[in-house]
């Protein structure tokens, strides 16, 4: 029921200020926990499993390891699609190289 609760306050926040002005220094975070969102939702139960469970550490602290293994899930998928892209335009050259005109 808390749980629920407190979903609905952060919907209700959400779509009150959807712009709400942030510090300087807080925005690069903000910006980085919103782009790793879909990394956290996929992996925070596996670091509750681990930090909770495993190690038996409190919850908070699996929260704030989901946070931040999510957002460096994040940033390596983001340097693997750049590396693949870069891999894939080098291949591609060789592959659809224009082949010239035969008469």
């Amino acid at each position: 029921m808390l749980d629920s609760l407190g979903i609905g306050v952060a919907a209700v926040l959400l779509c009150a200020a959807p712009k709400v002005p942030a510090p300087k220094f807080l925005t690069m975070p903000i910006y980085m926990v919103a782009g790793a969102s879909l990394f956290i939702y996929l992996l925070h139960f596996r670091f509750l499993q681990v930090v909770n469970g495993a190690l038996g550490l409190p919850v908070i602290v699996a929260f704030g390891a989901a946070i931040a293994g999510g957002v460096v899930v994040w940033q390596l998928w983001n340097w693997g699609t750049k590396q693949a892209g870069d891999v894939w335009g080098r291949v591609s050259i060789h592959l659809f190289k224009p082949r010239p005109a035969t008469a």
